[in-house]
């Protein structure tokens, strides 16, 4: 695990070491490695990890006994030594990647606004276009080279350390002289925006999925429970619901509109990432005064 982030091979707009990739990759080398250490061969509560247990008649004790609904679900199905690896390496990957989506808001949200005057502009013009009873309207403003484009460049890119004031500013200046140009820059950036997102979701998504495969078989009880549990989501939601669901699915399967969750169908890592997805949204809920 001392390997260092490689840099990024596609040509993204974030440089730098790609730690989505470094941490997916390490997740996924330590589950698989054959090589181990044998299990501990005792838990404190006399019974031999991951065997002789059965979760059925186990939950039925509650919140008061050893265990309740759940729990011990995440490296059940891996060694002690194992087990103690991916919990130290989870925390390093949190570290590591939650400043790495930060940075992507300020990018995100400034190309969206400069989309939006886009739309505001064009969508005046053709209000006007249309006063004058299809009438072309004469363009008097003066034509900039082509030179301007690295100022257009600066101006879109989505890190830029001017103040918005003067990025508004010669936006309109721009968006007067060469709006062309300005269009063009910002699908260029936009669509490098799009491709470290993509990037980090795909990678986001095989880390997890590394994680997920790591615990034990849900018990029908659970399964119920899960069903009830996403039943009681918000319908925003359901949307995320149906794409967990469809990972793993056949091309064809997921081309269709309606999305049955059978819980008796899904495999076991999916299962799993339905239910952390669900807990994800009870904990955002208690976060909203």
């Amino acid at each position: 695990m001392k390997e260092t982030p490689v840099s990024r091979e596609d040509a993204q707009t974030k440089e730098g070491p790609d730690y989505f990739a470094y941490y997916a990759s390490q997740v996924k080398e330590l589950i698989s490695q054959e090589i181990d250490f044998p299990l501990s061969t005792i838990e404190s509560t006399g019974t031999r990890t991951g065997e002789g247990v059965d979760h059925d008649v186990v939950e039925q004790r509650g919140f008061s006994g050893s265990r309740s609904l759940f729990s011990n679900s995440i490296g059940a199905g891996v060694s002690e030594y194992k087990k103690e690896r991916l919990n130290a390496l989870l925390p390093q990957a949190a570290s590591a990647l939650k400043p790495e989506v930060d940075e992507m808001l300020d990018p995100v949200i400034s190309m969206r606004q400069l989309q939006e005057k886009l739309w505001n502009r064009d969508s005046a013009a053709g209000k006007e276009g249309t006063k004058s009873d299809g009438e072309e309207i004469a363009d008097n403003i003066p034509q900039v080279s082509s030179s301007s484009s690295s100022s257009i460049t600066a101006l879109v890119c989505p890190i830029d350390s001017r103040s918005s004031e003067e990025g508004d500013d010669d936006l309109e200046f721009l968006l007067g002289t060469d709006s062309t140009l300005v269009e063009e820059s910002i699908k260029k950036y936009s669509d490098e925006l799009l491709s470290t997102l993509a990037h980090m979701e795909k990678k986001l998504e095989e880390l997890l999925d590394s994680v997920a495969s790591t615990c034990r078989p849900m018990t029908s009880t659970e399964k119920k429970q899960l069903q009830r549990m996403i039943r009681n989501l918000p319908p925003a939601n359901f949307d995320r619901i149906a794409d967990i669901v469809q990972r793993h699915k056949p091309i064809e399967a997921q081309q269709c509109e309606e999305i049955v969750v059978n819980m008796e169908q899904e495999d076991n890592t999916t299962l799993w990432r339905l239910y952390y997805y669900v807990q994800v949204v009870e904990r955002a809920k208690k976060l909203v005064p």
